[in-house]
């Protein structure tokens, strides 16, 4: 038999998973970390430059009122100094100093707010990080969920067909094992009575047989080619169809079997599982035993008129099978 035609739907391109890559992983670790490694809120008032500002303002300011007040005083007093004058210059100036103090303790709670500012700004940012992560994440599910769909009916696809094909090999085996077994008993009748004949010393009229037509042979391999396993069903196959046809036997005797290293015919090999059909054929064909090993032998001198593999017969009659 010839090898099998090997057929499939594999394809040679290969899905991957899809992987996912964070766009935004090293902002967030950044911000992340800002956040863990802010330090405390503090406050010094010595090194804010605007509180240096205000004080020099509020101190020249309270010097001004002070002298203002003390002058004013004097004035009052005959242009000499008093204690009075003193206080009341005093507490002008005290008055611009509780101001700046007020103004210091201002400028902290600027200072503090800014603090918090920053910090809730840094936290709005890795919020708005993770969103923009969570958002990617998310489609990188949907393309996860999608290929595992897809992926998913490509396998029930396939599955199915397989099932389709397997469904599809039984059915045509079914149907060629009923097309061979359809003449077996119609094959055993006139076989024995063939035989019974032969060993009467009876010929067999060619009225009452059927010739047999290569061409059916051809049809019958050319259908169920791809379901017969092995030479012996395809013998045990042609045998049963076609042995009570008139010229089986002798086209057998012609067809080799490719491959085999003995070069044995179909024939051969019909003797080596059923040796009792040797003397059958023989005494069918009206031959010797002798006459028949001679003209189905693949060497020795026999003379035979076509002595050519059945699939090189077969192939130039269907060359596009």
């Amino acid at each position: 038999m010839n090898e099998k035609k090997k057929s499939g739907n594999a394809s040679d391109k290969t899905e991957t998973t899809p992987r996912y890559k964070s766009r935004y992983s090293d902002s967030v670790q950044a911000s992340l970390k800002k956040i863990l490694n802010r330090e405390d809120f503090s406050y010094n008032v010595n090194s804010d430059k605007l509180f240096s500002r205000y004080k020099d303002s509020y101190t020249a300011a309270g010097k001004k009122a002070m002298e203002d007040t003390m002058g004013n005083a004097a004035l009052l007093t005959g242009g000499y100094g008093n204690s009075y004058a003193v206080t009341a210059g005093q507490q002008a100036y005290n008055d611009y100093m509780q101001k700046l103090s007020d103004k210091s303790a201002q400028l902290e709670q600027q200072a503090y707010d800014r603090y918090r500012d920053e910090e809730q700004s840094a936290y709005n940012r890795l919020n708005a990080l993770m969103e923009l992560e969570n958002t990617d994440y998310d489609r990188y599910r949907d393309t996860v969920s999608d290929y595992n769909q897809n992926r998913e009916f490509e396998y029930n696809k396939i599955k199915d067909e397989q099932n389709q094909r397997n469904w599809q090999a039984q059915f045509d085996r079914a149907a060629y094992e009923s097309d061979r077994d359809y003449n077996r008993k119609a094959f055993e009748f006139n076989f024995s009575n063939g035989l019974q004949e032969a060993i009467d010393g009876e010929k067999l009229s060619s009225e009452n047989k059927e010739v047999f037509n290569p061409e059916d042979a051809y049809s019958f391999l050319s259908k169920y080619n791809n379901i017969i396993y092995d030479e012996e069903e395809f013998l045990e196959a042609l045998v049963q169809m076609y042995a009570g046809q008139e010229g089986f036997f002798e086209w057998l005797a012609t067809v080799d079997i490719p491959g085999d290293i003995a070069k044995r015919s179909y024939l051969d090999l019909l003797y080596q599982r059923y040796p009792q059909y040797r003397k059958t054929v023989s005494q069918l064909l009206e031959m010797s035993e002798d006459e028949l090993i001679a003209q189905s032998a693949t060497n020795g001198g026999a003379s035979i008129p076509s002595l050519t593999n059945f699939w090189g017969i077969y192939h130039t009659k269907h060359p596009y099978y």
